[in-house]
């Protein structure tokens, strides 16, 4: 599981890859980017997805939505900049 450990960069900020297991978290907890429902991505789907690629799942707790809430805004990212 090397892989996990190695670190990407997506609009400057470091970042580790998307794994089965973060999608099918986002996925559950219904966030637009995965939930296969067509529905328009929304600014706090961006925060939460670019906080847990850059903090990964220990950053997971029952306050995952208010510490991701303006993650990118914080960090200099555009959001449509983050889109895909």
């Amino acid at each position: 599981m090397s892989f996990i450990s190695k670190r990407l960069n997506i609009c400057g900020l470091k970042v580790i890859p998307f794994t089965p297991v973060m999608v099918s978290f986002l996925y559950a907890i219904d966030n637009h980017f995965f939930n296969g429902k067509g529905e328009e991505i929304r600014p706090l789907d961006i925060d939460v997805v670019m906080y847990l690629l850059h903090h990964g799942f220990e950053a997971i707790s029952e306050n995952l939505i208010e510490d991701a809430f303006e993650f990118c805004a914080k960090n200099g990212i555009i959001y449509e900049e983050a889109e895909w």
